[in-house]
């Protein structure tokens, strides 16, 4: 499993029911790195517990030989595999656009805090946009939307922008985990 984000423990826990022996490799020095460290710690001592194998604080060189999957790790480590689940990075799909004009970057659509395009009128809620690619913070961003295009057509209401700070996360593991608002490590810090 290169990548120990949400997907990437989701998964690994799921091929571990299934009875696969699990490596993560992960570039963060600690998987679910976005949440608590106790959180993260838990996880991590369940992984383990059941089998896995956790690579934490190490990045990916290169893969070799794809058929049999052999795959060097920046600090000189060998691992071979039978198969390799790549989850990292999430990147919306853009095909859907065409000539309109709405500007991108970095393969997301660019929107103000209103969830506006570049384009007056045209609206990009949710993971096309990057800011928080989040089931929950797609559906907030959403309704957002949908009220300031009913307020720009003249329906009664007023301009809004989504609260995206307090959006749960989840990742559904065994057992679940989920957070809303700032980590510990955050509130310490003094915000984000």
């Amino acid at each position: 499993m290169i990548g120990g984000g949400v997907i990437g423990i989701e998964m690994a826990m799921i091929f571990q029911s299934f009875g696969s022996k699990i490596t993560v490799i992960e570039a963060m020095p600690r998987i679910l790195s976005f949440m608590d460290r106790e959180i993260s710690a838990l996880i991590h001592k369940i992984l383990v517990a059941r089998g896995a194998e956790i690579l934490s604080g190490v990045g990916l060189s290169k893969i070799e030989n794809p058929r049999e999957f052999k795959l060097i790790l920046a600090d000189g480590k060998n691992i071979e595999a039978d198969s390799v689940l790549v989850s990292i990075g999430r990147t919306g799909d853009l095909s859907c656009l065409g000539g309109e004009g709405i500007q991108t970057e970095r393969g997301k659509i660019l929107v103000n805090d209103y969830m506006e395009t570049s384009v007056p009128g045209v609206f990009a809620p949710g993971d096309i946009n990057g800011k928080k690619m989040l089931a929950h913070a797609a559906f907030t961003m959403a309704e957002t939307a949908a009220e300031n295009a009913a307020v720009q057509l003249g329906l009664p209401g007023s301009v809004k922008k989504p609260d995206l700070d307090h959006v749960p996360s989840v990742v559904y593991c065994f057992p679940e985990a989920a957070a809303v608002g700032l980590t510990q490590e955050e509130a310490e810090r003094g915000g984000p």
